[in-house]
C-alpha cells in the first residue's frame, strides 16, 4: 500500500486537446506546493522508486514515478530553452478504447509545446507498446506538437543525478549578470573542468560556491560533476 501526497478532487478533463494544453499551465498549485497531474502517483508503494521533486523553474513540486523521470526533470531544469513544464498533464485520446497520458508537457522559449515520454529501455518494449507510442506521436503531430521519447541511455545515470542534485540545491535565488557569466567562461577556457578544480580556481576570482554551482548547473561552464 502507498499513500497519497495530496487529497484532491477528480479533475474534469476536457476531450479537446487544445483546451487541455491551455489549462495545463493554468491549474493552481496545491496548498502543499505541488502541481498535480491527471493521474495521482502513490508514494511509498512497495518496490517503487517515486519521488517528489521541487522545481525552481516552475515554482512548485511534482510527483514523479521513477528515478528516470527525475533525471529527465533535471535535464528540463537545466535546459534554458524550456520555459516551464508539467507532468501527467494531458490525456490524449488515441481511439474509442485507448488513450495515453504522457510523462511531460513542455512549453519552450518559442512558445511551442513539446511532449516527452520516459521509458526505461526502448529496446525491451513490446510491439503493442511501440505501436501505442507511434499512434500517440501521430496524434500529437496533427496538433503540431513535437513528441520525443527518452530512455536510460539518453538520461543521466543515478550517480550523475545525485551529483547534479547536490549542486541544484545551491542555485536558488542566485543572480549572476551576463558579464560575470562571460568572464567565467573566458577564465575556464581550456582548463581542467572537474567540478572540484573549478571551485578552487574560480574562487580566486571572487566567485562564490553557489555562483559556481549555478554556472555549472545551467551549462554556462561544461563540467565533469564529480561531487
Amino acid at each position: 500500500m502507498g499513500f497519497k501526497p495530496n487529497h484532491r478532487k477528480k479533475f474534469n478533463i476536457s476531450n479537446c486537446l487544445k483546451t487541455q494544453l491551455q489549462e495545463a499551465f493554468e491549474k493552481p498549485i496545491t496548498i502543499s506546493g505541488q502541481f498535480l497531474g491527471i493521474r495521482n502517483i502513490y508514494h511509498g508503494s512497495f518496490n517503487k522508486r517515486t519521488v517528489i521533486f521541487t522545481s525552481y523553474k516552475n515554482g512548485g513540486a511534482f510527483s514523479l514515478e521513477s528515478q528516470l523521470e527525475l533525471a529527465h526533470a533535471l535535464n528540463l531544469e537545466r535546459d534554458m530553452s524550456v520555459l516551464k513544464y508539467r507532468t501527467q498533464a494531458l490525456k490524449v485520446t488515441l481511439s474509442k478504447s485507448m488513450y495515453a497520458i504522457p510523462d511531460f508537457l513542455i512549453l519552450n522559449n518559442l512558445h511551442n509545446y513539446e511532449v516527452h515520454e520516459v521509458k526505461s529501455n526502448l529496446k525491451s518494449l513490446s510491439n503493442e507498446k511501440i505501436e501505442k507510442l507511434e499512434i500517440t506521436k501521430q496524434v500529437l503531430k496533427s496538433f503540431n506538437i513535437n513528441y520525443k521519447i527518452f530512455d536510460e541511455i539518453a538520461l543521466p545515470s543515478k550517480k550523475e543525478v545525485n551529483s547534479i542534485l547536490r549542486i541544484y540545491k545551491n542555485i536558488k535565488n542566485v543572480n549572476i549578470d551576463k558579464d560575470r557569466i562571460i568572464q567565467a567562461q573566458i577564465l575556464t577556457e581550456g582548463i581542467n573542468k572537474k567540478f572540484t578544480f573549478l571551485l578552487e580556481y574560480l574562487s580566486k576570482y571572487k566567485y562564490s560556491y553557489n555562483e559556481i554551482c549555478y554556472l555549472v548547473f545551467y551549462n554556462f561552464i561544461k563540467s565533469n560533476i564529480d561531487i
